[in-house]
């Protein structure tokens, strides 16, 4: 208990004295306001939605039965960042991306049935998020990563967190954002539901854009000014088998006291599909979890501020 209060209480000065929370204003992309001239120059090229990734070689590795197409850029201490839901690896935010690859070797790779990677030979209804945590175990095999920081987005937390429960040896720290831990009980009718439209394509882009940003946000941002453009062909047979794997997990809350690694629970506080109620049930169950929540931000948080994110991220995974 003693080695619990310390954590957190480490944690709250930690975040306390840094975190910089970010406004539901009218700002850039950087979250800077928009007045300041002395911007730094590099910030031009995360505007322009360059990523280091774009000039990456793109690799395949086969892995668990299947050809995994991955990324990799950045030195340092590997970093292995996980997709979420419908989205291929290129979705992720340039000027994250670009951040986290100034301190760590960060690995960017498509799920199974998802842009560069194959489906393989499981039917898609038996399909289960254990099997995509397979799936990343089998590509760090085959790429040579013993161990590394995990990070992962939205139905990648999910997968994460398998991860941890199977091979927790394998992964030094993690960051779960925009986290769940079940899409079976009533708390999570409308996200299991918004996954079923988007796996049956009643989902337009006006309806991804009012999930993926509160609306006061909204009211003042273009989010075509924020979202990265995707270059891969979703294939709606792997959106499906993503969603069979949705419908097929039992959950994750009753083991979550298992996990024994650092771990960052973050969020935004405007997140309709994972409020930031289930960060902080999840905290609750995880030996020294900590917590990040940005105000006026939604799911799609490393769109809305993505250099404060990395700075929250870099902190806690470089923090003893």
């Amino acid at each position: 208990m003693r080695k619990k209060i310390e954590k957190i209480y480490l944690a709250a000065i930690i975040f306390a004295a840094f975190l910089v929370i970010f406004s539901a204003g009218c700002t850039d992309k950087t979250g800077f306001d928009n007045s300041l001239s002395d911007k730094p120059d590099n910030l031009t090229l995360y505007k322009t939605g360059f990523s280091v990734f774009d000039d990456a070689e793109l690799h395949y590795a086969s892995a668990n039965g299947i050809n995994i197409g991955y990324k990799q850029a950045g030195e340092g201490y590997p970093l292995v960042m996980v997709m979420g839901y419908a989205a291929a690896m290129d979705a992720w935010d340039p000027s994250l991306l670009n951040s986290l690859a100034e301190n760590y070797n960060v690995t960017i790779f498509d799920n199974r049935g998802t842009g560069y990677t194959d489906l393989g030979d499981i039917p898609a209804e038996n399909l289960t998020y254990e099997t995509y945590a397979d799936d990343t175990i089998a590509l760090m095999d085959a790429i040579g990563i013993n161990r590394s920081y995990l990070m992962g987005w939205s139905m990648g937390t999910a997968v994460s967190q398998e991860i941890l429960l199977k091979y927790p040896d394998r992964v030094e720290k993690a960051v779960l954002y925009a986290p769940y831990y079940s899409v079976s009980s009533s708390d999570e009718d409308y996200l299991r539901e918004y996954l079923r439209q988007v796996a049956y394509g009643e989902v337009n882009k006006p309806a991804v854009v009012e999930n993926m940003f509160s609306k006061d946000w909204l009211s003042c941002n273009n989010p075509d000014e924020y979202l990265p453009a995707s270059s891969e062909t979703l294939n709606q047979s792997g959106i499906m088998a993503a969603y069979y794997a949705s419908l097929n997990w039992k959950g994750s809350f009753e083991r979550l006291n298992q996990i024994d690694i650092p771990v960052l629970l973050i969020g935004g506080k405007e997140d309709i599909l994972t409020p930031p109620e289930f960060l902080r049930a999840m905290a609750g169950e995880i030996d020294g979890a900590q917590t990040a929540e940005f105000e006026g931000a939604g799911h799609g948080l490393m769109y809305q501020n993505p250099d404060d994110l990395a700075k929250t991220v870099n902190l806690f995974l470089d923090q003893d």
